[in-house]
């Protein structure tokens, strides 16, 4: 909203009221978005253990980002907050090797 003098006096509670409609369309128009936060995790394992990697992957509803399969095989997934340490956990409990890389 520009607010210059065009030949008519709003006065106080006329600019007030401009203001409000002003406001409450910008508002209407908006869209709101809900973006969750994920950690990344890079994984490693054997070539034996991928199974497992993709049951966990599944278990904690995560992405595979990028994967290199081959004798020592490598995963970045990313997994939402909230199931960050269910993912930790079972990666402890299958012994496999993990490093957290960021949050975005």
């Amino acid at each position: 909203m520009v607010r210059y003098f065009g030949g008519t006096k709003l006065g106080v509670s006329g600019l007030i009221d401009a203001y409000k409609e002003c406001t409450k369309l910008t508002v209407a128009s908006t869209i709101i978005t809900t973006e969750k936060i994920s950690d990344y995790f890079e994984l490693k394992c054997s070539y034996e253990n991928i199974n497992k990697i993709y049951q966990i992957v599944h278990h904690v509803s995560a992405i595979i980002v990028e994967q290199i399969l081959d004798n020592e095989s490598s995963f970045i997934i990313s997994v939402e907050q909230e199931n960050k340490n269910i993912l930790e956990t079972r990666l402890i409990d299958e012994r496999i090797e993990f490093k957290f890389l960021e949050r975005k």
